[in-house]
């Protein structure tokens, strides 16, 4: 009962629409022959009854996009993409985003929603109204036919009661007339042709349907007022009618002034006959040029009530999750692969837009999805990752944007690859990301565990990339660095236990607060797959969360909520940096990332302004001939738009700005220079309390000079000669 009540909610609120619609149409069909103000309802009693329509960019909805998209066009050929909002069973959606954004969400535990509450309950006083009303329409039928059944038949078939006050016609398939007996005969001609007239186009038909159309929207105001308007045309269109015949519109007018005091018979015809009156009084037969376009009007505006919206080309949002491949000429630090930029792929286009500004980066059009071959040899194709390593372009096809960006697949996965020109002209790739629709299932994560190198993250990291506060997280088995993190850190389970044995599988099972609200849960289950003498193997699969995505990175697994196209687009001020212009440019520039990084990831609140206020470098002593490692305290000031919410959700203030402070200190840098080529590199993003904690034991210090230069050398074990 709450679907088919839901339904009619539907019905009713598109109904609305069309109703204040026809109401603005009216006012310019006001000097028009009525008939085309009358017409004008049909098209309401259509919006009330039916849910399917056909289809046309000149629907009214699609004017305030009311509508819902008819399910995603992006093309076939492309890797499984997914929609991003579902289309209705048939017409418009109007009741159920009204109805979500009204009520509160359920809680956490709640065993019934409030809007099934809410929605059962309405079904139950709708049923109670429309009882009511059919109640009342038997009765009132019943009792006026037992009150008909003495009237007498007369010329013309048409029959007089003397227990009648005004002209009736009463029936279905064979209606009849019926007078009343003190009918005066100068008067008897007009209201004879008016009631036949009815008779004629079947309105005694049209009245019933539209009262029991209103007996199905009746908690719906405008209906009733849209009844009572279609009663008002229909009477002024029988009169104009009645007037075309010859009758002279005085005369006419006295028959409808003798009939003024008359109760109408229930679904009888009525209208007021003041305005009938005066409408009477001021007719004249219509001039063709002003009746053609009161005709136009009203079918353009039949039409673009009467249509749903156009399906429209739905563009798909992709993210990138995994770094293919990465220029060593290129600066730039891509935490798990992300690139930075939101992908919205449509039915005929390519669009990027930039996640932190919200600023439209890239827009191709007119795609025709003609994917091909990569049309080079082998050795072509490895002069286009600069000579690093060796690459096979088997299985890869491409679609070239233009001269400067590419789209990839292999294997059912679509990258994005932007283009350079090196010395000496050649064209290069300069980055290679592997994008995914966001709404896309789990995918299960891997990860490489070799105890006899730092993996720089001290485990199996799983970032989460969602509107969070903290996270607190319980495991089966091995180790979590930390049961409980702020947003921007990773959740790291070490595959190990307390005694360094290594473990096969455990079950993590973690809680994820904005504040104090718990806004998602899960289980990840990890386990061993491969082992040999060096290496361990493991993968992760998310086992439990609702709306939650699993998907694997570069560094390990990313966690995301299932969102749809329409959300993510943020912007976020411009960082500021209050620097000594001595340090160098691509420092500044990972500081900059690094700080609008945490504030897309960090709460989700809305900031005023960024501050980056010191950027200090350690003396690690690691700089040789090949490379140089630097690592860098950072701080920094975040103003949010409203520092009391900051407050409550638990973030390091001071003032009303947010702090660099975690439990984990102020975050410090790992950079490393490439002196051969120049480029630099970002290798870990560590906390001053942790880099004490780990690497100022006995241990580390009898071998380096400091915890932070004990941190340097571990994470570059394997780089430095």
């Amino acid at each position: 009962m709450t679907e088919l009540f839901t339904a009619v909610l539907n019905l009713s609120l598109t109904g609305s629409c069309v109703i204040v619609f026809v109401l603005l149409l009216r006012l310019l069909l006001k000097r028009a022959p009525k008939k085309f103000s009358y017409a004008l309802w049909g098209v309401v009693g259509f919006r009330l009854c039916c849910p399917v329509s056909v289809k046309s960019s000149l629907s009214l909805f699609s004017l305030f996009s009311l509508g819902q998209s008819a399910g995603s066009s992006v093309p076939a050929s492309l890797p499984e993409p997914v929609a991003g909002s579902a289309q209705a069973a048939g017409g418009i959606s109007l009741a159920e985003p009204l109805i979500s954004s009204s009520v509160p969400a359920p809680g956490v535990g709640d065993s019934v929603n409030p809007v099934d509450i809410l929605l059962f309950l309405g079904a139950i006083v709708w049923c109670m109204g429309m009882a009511a009303r059919l109640v009342y329409l038997f009765f009132s039928t019943w009792r006026l036919h037992r009150s008909l059944r003495g009237a007498a038949l007369g010329e013309g078939g048409v029959y007089r009661s003397d227990r009648l006050s005004s002209p009736t016609l009463f029936g279905i398939l064979r209606p009849r007339i019926y007078l009343p007996a003190d009918l005066p005969p100068e008067t008897t001609p007009h209201v004879l042709a008016h009631e036949r007239f009815h008779k004629k186009h079947l309105d005694h038909l049209v009245k019933l349907l539209a009262w029991l159309i209103l007996t199905v929207h009746w908690f719906n105001p405008l209906c009733h007022l849209a009844f009572f308007l279609m009663s008002r045309d229909m009477e002024l269109r029988c009169d104009e009618g009645v007037l075309a015949q010859g009758v002279s519109p005085v005369d006419y007018s006295e028959a409808l002034l003798s009939l003024a005091s008359a109760k109408p018979a229930p679904l009888g015809f009525s209208g007021g006959a003041k305005g009938r009156i005066r409408n009477a009084l001021g007719w004249k037969k219509p001039k063709a040029w002003c009746a053609v376009l009161a005709g136009v009007i009203c079918l353009l505006g039949m039409f673009a009530c009467a249509a749903d919206p156009a399906a429209q080309a739905e563009e798909t949002l992709y993210r990138s999750w995994e770094t293919t491949y990465m220029s060593p000429y290129s600066s730039y630090y891509s935490p798990y692969g992300d690139s930075g930029q939101w992908y919205l792929v449509g039915a005929d286009s390519f669009r990027a837009v930039d996640k932190k500004t919200g600023a439209e980066t890239l827009s191709f059009e007119g795609l025709s999805w003609d994917w091909e071959g990569i049309p080079m040899t082998t050795l072509q194709w490895n002069d286009m990752f600069g000579g690093t390593g060796s690459h096979d372009p088997s299985g890869w096809t491409y679609l070239p944007l233009d001269a400067s960006n590419w789209l990839l697949k292999k294997d059912g996965t679509l990258h994005f690859a932007r283009l350079s020109t090196a010395k000496g002209g050649q064209e290069i790739f300069w980055s290679i990301y592997a994008l995914a629709p966001v709404d896309t299932d789990s995918r299960p994560a891997s990860w490489f565990d070799n105890p006899a190198q730092s993996s720089g993250f001290g485990g199996f990291p799983i970032w989460l990339d969602m509107t969070y506060t903290t996270v607190t997280a319980q495991c089966t088995a091995g180790q979590l660095q930390s049961a409980q993190i702020l947003a921007g850190e990773p959740l790291c389970w070490q595959p190990a236990d307390r005694s360094g044995n290594p473990v096969e599988k455990t079950n993590l099972t973690f809680q994820v607060y904005n504040g104090t609200v718990e806004i998602a849960s899960g289980v990840i289950e990890i386990q061993c797959t491969q082992a040999d003498t060096l290496t361990r193997t493991y993968e992760a699969s998310l086992t439990t969360g609702e709306n939650l995505v699993l998907y694997p990175c570069d560094s390990g697994a990313l966690l995301w909520e299932a969102r749809s196209s329409s959300e993510g687009l943020a912007q976020y001020p411009e960082v500021t940096l209050e620097l000594p212009d001595s340090l160098p440019n691509p420092v500044a520039a990972f500081a900059k990332d690094y700080v609008t990084e945490q504030m897309y990831r960090m709460t989700g609140l809305c900031f005023a302004e960024a501050r980056i206020t010191g950027c200090t470098a350690y003396n690690t002593g690691t700089a040789n001939e090949t490379v140089n490692a630097l690592l860098y305290r950072l701080t920094y000031r975040l103003l949010p738009e409203n520092p009391a919410e900051a407050r409550a959700a638990g973030c390091p203030m001071e003032g009303d700005w947010i702090t660099e402070e975690t439990p984990q200190g102020q975050p410090c840098l790992l950079l490393v220079r490439h002196l051969d080529t120049g480029s630099w590199e970002c290798l870990a993003v560590l906390g001053t309390d942790t880099i004490r904690r780990t690497y100022g034991t006995p241990e580390y210090l009898e071998q380096y000079d400091s915890p932070e230069q004990a941190a340097v050398m571990e994470h570059l074990s394997g780089m430095m000669p």
